[in-house]
């Protein structure tokens, strides 16, 4: 064997961590991360927007791409617990804090552990490096989820506080809806020329619209406004107490009168100015709504409201795939309603011709296995099931309340309504608030609007093989997508706690070791 002479040896020894060394310094790193959840998202929600996609007639033209397969195929996929210290199911309050601070948190608290101690985020860890942050969310600004990466409160409830505390953290970027909690009654006449209806909900006399200028916040009302906003600080309020629903933005997202952004146009905005930072930044997208749909047993909702998320993650997966610093994580806070669809028992059910010698064309089956059109009922809907309900009761008429309530069914659905069905909701226990809820949770302390969505879902169900196990949370495994520019993305490809999942992130950016 030839020997090489020591110098060529001593060389190459001395050359190799050099190379080495290149080759890391080379390697794309993540400077910045946007974070979305799907607040109430559990995998049949996901699959619901799978099959609707794949089979529906109204995807068959516009050829929507499922933005969920587009992350599986080029990043890692993994699933998370997010139980507490103490509890099994837990609320958003809790599930984001684990999130936002990788420490375990308790129902109802924002920004603070299990010991009852405020835990520093990821938008504050980011803060204390230079980066910037933003939060974006469909519900309002103030709401669980956006507000534990950037407050810290006993409760949830505490919204007017939880106001004062995000134009006090910091963060750069907030747009959604809530003005409510941002201005008094006595501030009530500064104020008239907004584009907004609103209601000042604060008791203490305060503007915090006043305050959000003195933190150097920029304010915009309308998304017409987007262009004209020059600060690096923004806050965005667009309606009084929460932003439209799916089948409002579905309907009214190419209305060129439109002035109320969608959660794509939200978050569009949000990167344009957060990434003028060559820091980096830190961005939460919270697609909220999905939760509300489940907590309503609202199917058509919720498909809409997967629809809207949709939209948004396709928009920021073209977005990270053109850069080589930024890194996405998509998951969850908790599964809301515990909704699937289910085969049934119903009289008539349209079979299909199945050619091959096992059957020659006579396949039959006494169940309803649902066929693909149940996907376009739902996505016809027209309002929300408490909208429905909304009108029925706020608008009175010549005509019985039988009559009324069929026609706005028949109106706003696609489903086959009859006179039997109409008096089976008039006449249910639900309907009169007589009785707890038929599923698990109990209605939300047996609100009369939960249970008259009931009465409706319950005899609609079968139509549709729409399924809703509860009206709350559940302690169902949540699913978690991840891309980044390098192989760190990996790491999320695991059986792990939400708390995992907040540690992850803050390794990603390297805010902590």
């Amino acid at each position: 064997m030839t020997k090489l002479p020591f110098i060529i040896i001593l060389s190459i020894s001395l050359l190799s961590p050099l190379l080495q060394a290149a080759e890391k310094k080379q390697a794309p790193k993540t400077k910045s991360l946007i974070i979305v959840i799907g607040d109430g998202m559990g995998y049949p929600q996901i699959n619901l927007l799978n099959q609707f996609l794949k089979f529906s007639k109204q995807n068959q033209k516009s050829k929507i791409p499922f933005a969920f397969d587009r992350l599986a195929k080029v990043g890692s996929t993994g699933i998370s617990t997010n139980h507490s210290k103490h509890f099994l199911v837990i609320d958003s309050a809790c599930s984001a804090t684990q999130i936002a601070t990788g420490q375990q948190s308790l129902p109802g608290a924002i920004g603070v552990n299990a010991e009852g101690y405020s835990a520093k985020s990821i938008f504050e860890l980011a803060k204390e490096k230079g980066l910037s942050t933003g939060l974006v969310t469909d519900t309002r600004v103030t709401h669980a989820t956006p507000a534990s990466f950037a407050a810290h409160q006993a409760s949830r409830k505490k919204e007017h506080d939880i106001a004062l505390q995000l134009l006090k953290s910091d963060t750069d970027v907030l747009l959604s809806a809530g003005i409510n909690h941002f201005l008094s009654q006595k501030n009530l006449n500064e104020y008239t020329s907004l584009p907004i209806f609103y209601t000042p909900k604060r008791k203490d006399g305060r503007d915090l619209l006043k305050l959000a200028k003195e933190e150097d916040y920029e304010l915009v009302f309308s998304k017409n406004d987007f262009s004209k906003i020059k600060s690096p600080k923004v806050l965005g309020l667009f309606t009084a107490h929460e932003m439209p629903d799916g089948i409002w933005y579905t309907s009214n997202k190419q209305n060129p009168q439109r002035i109320i952004p969608t959660l794509k146009e939200m978050s569009e905005f949000a990167l344009n100015k957060l990434s003028q930072n060559e820091e980096g930044f830190v961005l939460l997208v919270e697609a909220g709504q999905i939760d509300w749909a489940g907590h309503r047993n609202d199917a058509g909702l919720l498909l809409h409201q997967m629809l809207e998320a949709n939209e948004t993650l396709n928009f920021l997966v073209d977005w990270v795939q053109k850069r080589k610093d930024t890194s996405i994580v998509v998951t969850a806070d908790h599964e809301t309603g515990g909704f699937n669809l289910t085969y049934n028992k119903l009289k008539k059910i349209k079979l299909p011709e199945v050619k091959g010698p096992h059957y020659k064309g006579k396949y039959k089956t006494k169940t309803n296995y649902l066929e693909h059109s149940v996907l376009d009922k739902l996505y016809e809907q027209k309002l929300s099931i408490a909208d429905m309900i909304s009108i029925f009761e706020n608008h009175p008429g010549e005509v019985t309340d039988a009559d009324k309530l069929k026609m706005i069914l028949s109106q706003n659905s696609s489903w086959n309504i009859t006179d039997e069905d109409v008096q089976k909701i008039l006449k249910s226990g639900e309907w009169a608030n007589k009785k707890p809820y038929s599923f698990l949770a109990p209605a939300h302390y047996y609100n009369p609007l939960y249970l008259k969505i009931g009465a409706i879902t319950k005899v609609f169900g079968p139509q549709t093989g729409v399924s809703f196990s509860t009206s709350g949370h559940t302690a169902s495994p949540i699913p978690v997508f991840a891309l980044s520019p390098d192989k760190s993305h990996e790491q999320f490809k695991a059986w792990q706690h939400h708390t995992d999942i907040g540690k992850k992130m803050q390794k990603l950016l390297q805010l902590i070791k």
